[in-house]
């Protein structure tokens, strides 16, 4: 694997890695920051990662992640290079959004422009940290952007106000055939923004990152406190990194070859950088706002809903009372009076009330949608 690959992989998760085994955690630290791979073997490193997924998952259970999720590892000739490990199988879990979200996944475009902005791939050809070569954006050799250029190009392409292009361009005709003396570059556009616009101006996916510190404040859980991000925060905090900013730092430290934490991305070869941005702009910006954003949707469906009551009895008898009428559920059966909702209820069911935007929830493996959106609850 690319380093680059190995760095922009193993971030996202070193922190829950360290959450539930810091030992597994410092493994991968080593390899994967501190570019250390004699201290530990491959197999080591991969068996203590190995040992941590059956404490690993989302909700309120533990073993989410399972050897079949993870799969084993192919080389490139489609053959087994290392077999996963085996365990019990358990589902990863799955979401799926009933509302229009068409501008939103215009990021994929942004994300699109910025790779074909980053130049070639030198590989297996270039030496880790191999300085010593003319870098060239063309070839990918080198540890600079182009020449004696440290930074990658930025400042006169994506230039906003609002939505109205200030100056320069910010499109990319052909990313197959990136022209960089014309198209939008690279890191303005994971600056400012390009291809998805809000009702104020543009998404860009910097932002996913930026204002970690405040971000959130009126939500009824701010971004920072979510609980996976607050995990993320306090082990970069541990590494020296500012704890609200790092992933912003990270993506911007590789654009502009500059060092953060163990890193010196002005010394570790242009591929290096080109993999650490590419990959690290997705797990380190976008994955944790997306984290963030569900949480907020499902608040937002608890918050509406508390507005209407409800009260649990007993453990297998819940009184819901609403605005407009009144649920009744027992052990084994259901009773539906209400105006603006409806139960679905058995022993293992929920209950459903359209209250706002949550729009699919499911239970023991069954999916139910509702266009209004529903608030489920599960019995205790």
């Amino acid at each position: 694997m690319v380093t680059g690959e190995l760095w922009a992989f193993a971030t996202p998760i070193l922190p829950f890695i360290h959450k539930v085994d810091p030992a597994a955690a410092e493994k991968l630290y080593r390899r994967a920051w501190k570019l250390d791979f004699s201290t530990d073997s491959y197999t080591d490193v991969k068996e203590a990662l190995e040992s941590t997924y059956n404490s690993l998952g989302a909700g309120t259970g533990v073993g989410l992640v399972t050897c079949a999720g993870v799969g084993d590892l192919y080389n490139e000739g489609q053959t087994v290079a290392s077999p996963g490990c085996t365990s019990g199988d358990r589902y990863i879990a799955g979401y799926k959004s009933l509302t229009d979200v068409s501008e939103h996944a215009q990021i994929d475009l942004d994300l699109q422009h910025i790779i074909a902005g980053l130049g070639a791939t030198c590989a297996s050809d270039c030496a880790l940290s191999d300085c010593s070569q003319t870098s060239d954006k063309d070839t990918g050799v080198g540890c600079n952007y182009d020449g004696d250029t440290l930074a990658f190009p930025s400042g006169d392409t994506c230039q906003w106000d609002g939505l109205t292009l200030r100056e320069g361009t910010c499109s990319v005709p052909d990313p197959a055939n990136y022209d960089h003396t014309s198209d939008a570059k690279a890191f303005d556009v994971w600056l400012n923004g390009a291809n998805s616009a809000k009702t104020n101006g543009m998404r860009a996916i910097s932002e996913f990152a930026s204002g970690a510190a405040t971000k959130g404040d009126g939500a009824s859980v701010a971004y920072r406190n979510n609980k996976h991000i607050s995990v993320m925060n306090d082990y970069w905090r541990l590494k020296g990194l500012n704890q609200y900013t790092w992933g912003e730092d990270m993506v911007r430290a590789a654009f502009e070859g500059t060092t953060i934490g163990d890193v010196n991305f002005g010394a570790v070869g242009r591929t290096f950088r080109k993999e650490a941005i590419q990959k690290g702009i997705v797990y380190m910006n976008i994955f944790p706002y997306v984290i963030w954003e569900m949480q907020d949707q499902v608040s937002t469906c608890y918050l509406v809903v508390a507005q209407y009551g409800m009260l649990v009895v007993e453990r297998y008898v819940m009184l819901v009372v609403a605005r407009h009428g009144m649920l009744v559920v027992a052990r084994y059966g259901m009773l539906v009076v209400a105006r603006y909702g409806m139960f679905i209820g058995a022993r293992y069911g929920m209950l459903v009330v359209y209250v706002g935007r949550c729009a699919v929830w499911y239970v023991r493996g069954l999916e139910i949608s509702f266009p209004q959106g529903i608030y489920p609850v599960e019995f205790v």
